[in-house]
Order: C-alpha cells, then sequence, then structure tokens
C-alpha cells in the first residue's frame, strides 16, 4: 500500500520516494518505450556486441534495476547505438592501442554499460573522442 502526501509516496516501508521520480517512471513505461526491457537489452547486446566482447548468459536482480533506469530516460534504438559506439572503439574491445601494459586487454562488459553514468558518457562520444588514450594515460601517470 501506498499514500501520497505532501508531494512525496510513501512506500510499504515508509520510504518516501519522490513523486516527480515516480510520475517520470510511471509515464515513461507507457510511452514507446516498452520496447526496452531488460531481456530486449540482453538480445540487443548479444546480437549486436563485436565478437570480442563476452556475452550475456542471465539476468540479475542488479542488472533488471539498472537497465529498467535507463528505460526511463533512453530507448532501445540509443542501447543499440551505444553498444556500435563500442564496437568501433579499438580501447573498448581490448585492442590496445596504448604503450601502457595496465589497460592492455581490458574490455567493455554488459555490466559496464548498464551503468547510467557510463552509458551517458558513451552517448555523449566519450569513446569517438582521440583524447581517451591520452587521458587515461595521464591519470595512471598521476596513480604512481
Amino acid at each position: 500500500m501506498t499514500l501520497i502526501c505532501d508531494g512525496a509516496l510513501y512506500g510499504k516501508k515508509g520510504n518516501r520516494i519522490k513523486l516527480d521520480l515516480f510520475r517520470e517512471a510511471k509515464n515513461s513505461m507507457f510511452k514507446n518505450n516498452i520496447e526496452f526491457s531488460p531481456e530486449a537489452a540482453v538480445d540487443t547486446w548479444n546480437k549486436n556486441a563485436n565478437e570480442l566482447l563476452n556475452r550475456v548468459r542471465g539476468l540479475t536482480k542488479k542488472r533488471i534495476k539498472l537497465i529498467n533506469r535507463l528505460a526511463i530516460k533512453y530507448t532501445l534504438a540509443d542501447f543499440k547505438a551505444a553498444i556500435d559506439k563500442i564496437n568501433a572503439n579499438k580501447w573498448a574491445l581490448g585492442i590496445s592501442t596504448s604503450h601502457n601494459k595496465s589497460y592492455r586487454g581490458w574490455r567493455f562488459r554488459f555490466d559496464y554499460l548498464i551503468r547510467e553514468d557510463i552509458f551517458l558518457r558513451v552517448m555523449e562520444g566519450w569513446l569517438e573522442a582521440p583524447e581517451v588514450l591520452d587521458d587515461i594515460d595521464r591519470r595512471d601517470k598521476f596513480k604512481r
């Protein structure tokens, strides 16, 4: 049972949920974004990701939660576009063009992509920027 009071939504355990976030999630489910489900995201990844990237075998509660959060703001077409950007980037595929051995062999994983902050960065062109590898090398130098 939920109770709405003072512009907030209170759930079963008394958790306060901001009403505008609730409305945003509710409205997105009824728009043309219904096709972006966790199962559709896994199918899209397995069909479109480069063969160098790992395939997804199943869904966990955490994956379902993260994908549902993405579905509020993005479409399945956006998800496919992000996969295409990963496929076009050698660093994301684990084919290092850097002399830095610590990043050699690292690959984009499904779990990394479905994090909203990483997904947004990929959509904004983070992997398309030529300075991505330089930035990674610079950060590594500061750690030493």
